[in-house]
């Protein structure tokens, strides 16, 4: 069953080393899912480089949409903003550090 439209939505906190993999990762499985697709990536005041990587890759890529929290809101503020803010009908919070395949949202 393809979904109307799924949201990967990534909290990035200091991942300036993995958050490109992730969102590249959720690129590619994304259309075997549904056409109508968003990565979200919601940088929490990150002071490593994150914040313009995750600029770099929304520029890049126009399915890549970047919150940036000004600050850093914890895990949980992080977590809310992606909530609060994907547009998908389906939303998949995924780390920014590869814990999760995200080829694994077919089994949600």
């Amino acid at each position: 069953m393809r979904a109307e439209s799924i949201s990967i939505a990534i909290p990035a906190y200091n991942e300036i080393h993995t958050l490109e993999h992730a969102v590249l990762e959720a690129l590619s499985v994304l259309p075997e899912h549904t056409r109508d697709y968003e990565v979200l990536i919601v940088d929490d005041g990150s002071g490593d480089g994150t914040s313009a990587l995750a600029d770099r890759l929304g520029a890049a890529h126009p399915a890549v949409t970047v919150i940036h929290h000004p600050r850093n809101r914890g895990f949980s503020g992080a977590m809310r903003t992606c909530l609060w803010s994907a547009r998908g009908q389906l939303i998949f919070l995924a780390p920014a550090d590869g814990q999760a395949r995200l080829s694994d949202i077919k089994a949600f």
